[in-house]
């Protein structure tokens, strides 16, 4: 039988590459896909740091996010051919629970996940099922193409505001998703944009490369002062990107402003006063991952709506995947794609 390299997470901060044997499409609506290019997501970065802080399997061919192709079909699959792109959403619901019943299927009381309990798309070649699949135009750049999970799972957190032109947005966290964030409220029309974070690199790129009006170094600037210069009203739509900055959301929300939670940190802890939230009428959201939103995410990029690929700033081979982790983690690269097949 075939062989491939993939990367396996063998344990907390263990990155391992084995030879593993090429999947086979032999069951109903098994596909086999092969993977074009993947890109490195906050969550692998989480399942490899130093303490472990996203669960995962160990043993696991880790890595979610991919553009890649259909190679190999099970018998009942009828809606691709071999050849066709496809894009993966990565989770993967039980069908049975209340959420998966009431359409939630990103609420999944059992959910697993390619990458985390399944193998992923760190791999040259990965088994998925058709259903997870979507379509996507060989006229779309791959460089653009890697963005497809996180853009949909950014989309998912957007479908959750009143999003009106006109309003102003501050992101919290100017890391991938942040940018990416910013990148959409600006195509939304949003009045003003504010980025903000404390890591220089990151600050660099987003002065440099994001749609934003402002940009904020909290390690040296008070977030709300700046941000009272020019909206002394607050902002409209604040979003934390990061998981631990709901108090700082509150702090600078205009009154009846919005305030989306994306960003996850289950070790985050913080006492936050209630009747701050009551005295601005503030509108509290979450997200978590994608939930029927990967058309629009493909379409977005397809049409050119929107455009990424300035936030891709490394590309490397699977077997140089560690270093591409390196990188994320030092502040260096924004994106970081891995090279399965072809070139970017």
């Amino acid at each position: 039988m075939a062989k491939m390299k993939v990367a396996k997470f063998d344990g907390e901060g263990i990155l391992n590459f084995r030879e593993v044997n090429i999947p086979k499409a032999e069951k109903g609506n098994q596909v086999v896909i092969k993977v074009i290019a993947a890109a490195i997501c906050g969550t692998d970065l989480h399942i490899l740091a130093i303490p472990q802080s996203h669960p995962c399997d160990v043993g696991t061919t880790i890595g979610h996010e991919c553009i890649a192709e259909v190679f190999e079909v099970g018998p009942d699959v009828t809606e691709y051919k071999l050849g066709d792109r496809v894009a993966v959403d990565p989770i993967i619901p039980c069908g049975a629970c209340k959420s998966c019943k009431d359409g939630s299927y990103n609420m999944c009381e059992s959910l697993t996940a390619l990458g985390v309990q399944v193998d992923g798309v760190f791999a040259p070649y990965c088994l998925t099922t058709a259903d997870k699949l979507h379509r996507v135009s060989e006229k779309l750049p791959v460089k653009e193409a890697v963005f497809i999970e996180m853009l949909s799972c950014v989309m998912n957190g957007v479908k959750r505001l009143n999003m009106l032109p006109g309003k102003s947005v501050a992101v919290l966290g100017a890391g991938p998703i942040g940018l990416v964030f910013a990148s959409v409220m600006r195509a939304f029309g949003a009045g003003k944009v504010i980025i903000s974070d404390a890591l220089d690199s990151r600050l660099d790129f987003a002065r440099k490369n994001a749609a934003a009006d402002l940009v904020v170094d909290v390690k040296k600037e008070n977030l709300k002062e700046r941000i009272n210069e020019v909206l002394p009203a607050g902002v409209d739509i604040v979003i934390d990107t990061v998981g631990t900055l709901f108090k700082d959301t509150i702090e600078i929300a205009a009154n009846e402003g919005q305030i989306l939670l994306f960003g996850i940190n289950d070790q985050y802890k913080n006492e936050l006063m209630q009747y701050d939230i009551t005295r601005k009428e503030l509108t509290i959201v979450a997200s978590y991952a994608t939930h029927n939103s990967f058309p629009i995410a493909i379409n977005m990029l397809t049409t050119g709506v929107i455009k990424l690929e300035p936030l891709l700033t490394h590309v490397f081979e699977l077997k140089d995947l560690q270093k591409g982790i390196d990188v994320c983690n030092s502040g260096e690269g924004i994106k970081v794609a891995i090279l399965m097949d072809e070139k970017i």
